[in-house]
């Protein structure tokens, strides 16, 4: 795995910690992705580099999950699916999307086996506007 750490604070003192069921602060979140290995050849794409920004939409066709939240690329030319957010999470995010609005992320750590990004980790929010910046060490 490579990537970031998240911190709620500049200095790095408080770090935000990845949680798979429920939001770490109001409306933002920092979870693993589900359902990656359906995406496999998307995840490959540049689009989905540590720091790239990702954005969340309800799949509301999604016959597994009602409350499915996917994330895709950013990327304006084609949208490249990286997977879900996990269903525990989905389920306590999906009431705060309103009709036609989306959340967004930052990709902040890759996996991957063998040389092949197989799973991503991201920082995101819903319904709330999120300002990403680099911290120099």
């Amino acid at each position: 795995m490579e990537g970031f750490h998240p911190y709620y604070d500049a200095e790095c003192t408080r770090g935000v910690f990845e949680n798979n069921e429920t939001c770490t602060a109001e409306r933002v979140f920092y979870c693993r992705l589900v359902g990656g290995t359906r995406h496999q050849h998307d995840l490959q794409e540049s689009v989905f580099d540590l720091g790239s920004e990702v954005l969340i939409y309800p799949e509301r066709s999604n016959s597994f999950d009602p409350h499915a939240l996917l994330v895709c690329s950013q990327d304006g030319k084609s949208a490249f699916r990286a997977g879900y957010l996990p269903k525990e999470l989905a389920a306590s995010l999906a009431p705060l999307i309103r009709p036609g609005d989306g959340g967004q992320g930052v990709v902040i750590q890759t996996v991957a086996k063998d040389g092949v990004r197989t799973g991503l980790r991201i920082v995101g929010s819903v319904g709330r506007a999120m300002t990403i910046q680099s911290v120099d060490s």
